[in-house]
This record gives C-alpha cells, sequence and structure tokens, in this order.
C-alpha cells in the first residue's frame, strides 16, 4: 500500500538474480526512483514496467584517499599475497600458496589465518588489501577495493553450485579488466595481468559521476515537492 512518503531505493541488488516476487515488484510500485545495481535487474525490472537506473555500488562513491584515512596500519611486516574468499575454494587456495612459494610471499587468508582472524574488522580489511603485494579473491567487494588501491589482481567469479558471479564480472567488465578473471582451465595460472589503473580510475570517477548525479536528482524532487 502507499504510505505517501518519498521514497528512493538507491543501488539496490538482487545478487545474481533477476527475478523478483510479486510481493516485491508491488512494494516497488511505492517507489518515487529506483536504481540498481546489476544492468540484468534493471532489465527484468523494465519488462514488469518499474522505470530504473544502474548505479555504482555504494563503496564505488567514496574517494579512495577516504578509505586510506579509514584502515588500520600495517598488520603484517612480511610481503604477502592476501586470498580473501566468500565461500573456500581449495583452487584458489593451492594457487595462492603455489604463487606465495615462488614469490617468498607469505598467504593472508580470512578462511585459515590466525593474524586474520586477530584482525578482522572493517578498518583491518582494508589494510590487509592495501599492504599486499597482490590480491586472490571471488569477492565482489574484495575485487572494488583491490581495484581502487591498485593492488595486481585475480578473480574467480565460479560459484560452489556451478553459476557464475554476473556481478563481479559485470564490475570487471565495466573496468577493461577481464583479463583478471581466472576460469577453472587456469587455477595453474601463476601470472597477474597488467591493468591500466589510470583507465579505472577514470572509469570509476565516471560511474561515481552518473551515480551522484542520480542520487542528487533523486533527493532534488522531493525538495521540489
Amino acid at each position: 500500500p502507499t504510505t505517501g512518503a518519498y521514497k528512493i531505493a538507491y543501488a539496490a541488488s538482487a545478487g545474481d538474480s533477476a527475478a523478483l516476487s510479486q510481493k516485491l515488484l508491488c512494494q516497488l510500485q511505492d517507489f518515487s526512483a529506483v536504481s540498481v545495481r546489476e544492468k540484468s535487474l534493471k532489465e527484468y525490472l523494465d519488462t514488469k514496467g518499474i522505470p530504473s537506473s544502474v548505479c555504482c555500488d555504494p563503496t564505488l562513491l567514496i574517494d579512495p584517499s577516504d578509505f586510506l584515512n579509514m584502515k588500520s596500519k600495517r598488520l603484517n611486516k612480511s610481503k604477502y599475497l592476501f586470498l580473501f574468499m566468500i565461500w573456500e575454494s581449495p583452487d584458489l587456495i593451492s594457487l595462492a600458496e603455489k604463487y606465495a612459494r615462488e614469490k617468498g610471499y607469505q598467504v593472508i587468508s580470512n578462511k585459515r589465518c590466525l593474524p586474520f582472524f586477530h584482525h578482522c574488522r572493517p578498518e583491518d580489511f582494508l589494510s590487509w588489501i592495501y599492504h599486499a603485494e597482490c590480491v586472490i579473491t571471488n569477492s565482489f567487494h574484495a575485487s572494488v577495493f583491490s581495484l581502487k588501491f591498485h593492488k595486481p589482481l585475480l578473480v574467480t567469479i565460479q560459484k560452489p553450485n556451478g553459476q557464475k558471479n554476473y556481478r563481479i564480472a559485470e564490475l570487471l567488465s565495466d573496468m577493461d579488466c577481464l583479463d583478471c578473471i581466472l576460469e577453472k582451465k587456469d587455477v595453474d595460472r601463476l601470472n597477474f595481468p597488467p591493468i591500466d589503473y589510470e583507465r579505472v580510475d577514470v572509469k570509476i570517477q565516471e560511474k561515481r559521476q552518473i551515480s551522484l548525479t542520480w542520487l542528487k536528482n533523486s533527493l532534488n524532487q522531493q525538495i521540489d515537492l
């Protein structure tokens, strides 16, 4: 039911599912402005007659320097590879350990590493990425911050159920970083692809500006009512 309140949805996400329940679709009708994170979700909402825009994840709205001010101090004196996994992957663990041995790095893992368990606050998460020699992950936000902090990066988008994490794939595609995706057949790859971080910074700024403009315009509509 319509409440009469002015409501906007900023960068809403349905994960890798582009289908919403009828109840949720009815609730969205009550919003004055809707933006989503995934292009596939926007396309789905278009078919349901719900106008929306694509805006970036909120973490991309904030300048990297602000996150640098938030991060904790360096937490490990040795050079290390940061392995951050949403779901534990034996292939990623094997790849990380093999690469670390070759380079003489320590592996800091969020799944099986005591130093991480002792330092796992949000500000520590930023520090682990910022001070890492390189990052291997299957996490969207670890990918985001690796790009913001200009880290060598390898990402797997394969989920345990066989589906792909299209949210990460879309991010890397938008940043022209598809070479960072580690396919199943490439699990023995030991080379991190070169990343044009000047180009990445420009693309992040473009997405940030589009999203901020949408947010300001949506808020200004309320003021004008």
